[in-house]
């Protein structure tokens, strides 16, 4: 009894183990990623250009949160202030959350114009409530995006619209961002608009679909035999 009692026990634990296996080996595999774009502007004759401004979004494919830091990396403009930053993701607005803002004043909403873009609509705006809260060339803005639903994917980024500004001189962008307190230079306004693209860091977008299969000679070859085939036939009928 105590022997068949011990054979059972065996045959227990080695199932467990190979389910122990099993599971590991089918486990998701981390894979992290980091999406980078360098938003510049403003190329229009009456706005001050030299705007850098450089985001940096870090997640994991087995993850629904990213990381997103903003940085104002204007050093032409010492004085510059980030008023708006606005962005476009795969989906919709209710497809994702918001939180960890630092500086705290910050939120995003719904966007509709970007602030001096020229009419460019974007799905994302994240603004400031003041007092406090500026985001300047020393001070960067940090908060997380969660995806409601599943998880990110760098194609929630490389995949994205474009927002367009009806100004052609500032073109399209999957981001953008609006500039306060310039130095005007030779130039009047003291704000300006910077856009730019997301850009994927070792991970390459999806390649393109295949093209459309090519039939082989052989195949031409009988195709082209049959048609030939059935006209004759056709003026047999009519002789």
């Amino acid at each position: 009894m105590n022997s068949i009692q011990g054979r059972r026990s065996r045959r227990v634990l080695g199932a467990c183990a190979v389910m122990a296996v099993l599971g590991f080996a089918g486990a998701a595999q981390a894979s992290p990623f980091t999406i980078t774009s360098t938003l510049t502007g403003d190329p229009r004759p009456e706005n001050p250009d030299n705007i850098i401004v450089n985001l940096t979004v870090s997640g994991d494919t087995t993850s629904n949160l990213t990381n997103w830091i903003v940085d104002l990396n204007s050093p032409l403009h010492p004085n510059a202030e980030l008023h708006e930053f606005n962005f476009n993701l795969v989906g919709l607005f209710a497809d994702y959350t918001f939180g960890n803002f630092d500086p705290i004043n910050w939120s995003v909403v719904a966007g509709t114009n970007g602030p001096g873009s020229g009419s460019a609509d974007f799905i994302f705006q994240a603004d400031r409530n003041p007092p406090g809260g500026n985001v300047t060339n020393s001070v960067n803005l940090t908060f997380d995006v969660t995806r409601v639903a599943g998880n990110f994917s760098i194609n929630d980024f490389l995949n994205a619209a474009s927002s367009c500004s009806s100004d052609a001189a500032l073109g399209c962008g999957q981001v953008g961002a609006h500039i306060g307190s310039l130095t005007p230079a030779y130039r009047q306004n003291d704000s300006g608009f910077a856009m730019g693209n997301y850009a994927s860091a070792g991970n390459p977008p999806p390649p393109p679909p295949p093209p459309a299969a090519i039939p082989e000679p052989g195949s031409l070859f009988l195709a082209g035999s049959g048609v030939v085939w059935l006209v004759r036939r056709a003026r047999r009928r009519q002789g």
